[in-house]
């Protein structure tokens, strides 16, 4: 169930950033950000239909964890928004997992009490080093990288990391449904502030039908969100980053089928390598 779990969490994290990335190279950062946080603050609500009265009593006592998820992950985001707006969205991605995954697993270990095999340590860089060549390459296999999207994927990778972790410790300790609710509604309403306070109304008008659209394209996310947030409770935090980081493949394999790009050999045998490490997991 947690390797199912966390491959669901992949796919929908990968369509819902898919989906978003030309709202987001058209609109300011911040006000995407709240965007997409909002529209799954609405989304997400009916599932808080199946949490227990009780386990909401206990919100405040992880007040400070759903504080530190909210702060961290409105950085990584805007930082990855950003990095989307300067670079193909398969980069920014590849760039934020290779930045994050690591310092996740060890976050995992030392506090969550994670435990991570030898042979799962090797998977989990090889589905990096394959997840960084293919995002860093173009379709005729050149490389390609801005210096300001390498500097916003450095940022956003880390912020990730830190943003994932102090949910999962609200996701083990109360529930997947509120942790995962309370981590996209955080980020939505924190964005809103941000974009108000720096006034990027000023530049793009708030409008009810962006808020649309952001809730529609992010849709997928909330598949994303609670697969993840259940998988945190049942496996390492570090083997759900890097299977995370096999967004690269359907981004890759999206964008060869939806806008004809066209992929070389080396490509194809990156994605294979992928996708075998990832089953790795399973079967390991």
């Amino acid at each position: 169930m947690f390797w199912l779990l966390s491959v669901l969490a992949m796919l929908g994290f990968s369509l819902g950033y898919l989906f978003m990335t030309p709202l987001i190279r058209r609109i300011p950062t911040f006000q995407s950000a709240s965007y997409r946080g909002l529209g799954l603050m609405i989304t997400m609500a009916p599932f808080l239909l199946l949490v227990p009265k009780e386990d909401f009593l206990q919100i405040p006592n992880f007040a400070l964890e759903i504080l530190l998820s909210g702060i961290f992950s409105t950085i990584s985001l805007w930082a990855y928004f950003k990095a989307i707006q300067y670079s193909p969205v398969g980069i920014a991605s590849s760039l934020r997992q290779g930045f994050g995954v690591i310092l996740l697993a060890i976050l995992g270990i030392y506090f969550l009490e994670n435990d991570i095999a030898p042979i799962q340590w090797i998977l989990i860089f090889v589905i990096l080093l394959a997840n960084g060549y293919l995002g860093l390459t173009k379709s005729k296999g050149e490389t390609f990288i801005s210096s300001k999207a390498f500097i916003y994927s450095l940022i956003a990778g880390p912020t990730f990391a830190l943003g994932y972790f102090f949910m999962a410790k609200v996701s083990i300790e109360l529930s997947p449904f509120i942790s995962g609710y309370l981590w996209e509604a955080s980020v939505g309403i924190l964005s809103l502030i941000i974009s108000l306070l720096i006034k990027e109304h000023q530049e793009e008008p708030l409008r009810l039908n962006l808020l649309a659209q952001g809730t529609l394209r992010a849709s997928p996310t909330v598949m994303g969100t609670f697969c993840a947030a259940f998988a945190i409770t049942l496996g390492p935090a570090g083997i759900t980053g890097a299977i995370g980081a096999g967004a690269i493949v359907v981004i890759s394999v999206l964008s060869a089928l939806i806008y004809k790009e066209k992929l070389s050999l080396r490509q194809w045998v990156t994605i294979l390598v992928i996708c075998g490490a990832i089953v790795g997991f399973k079967i390991l």
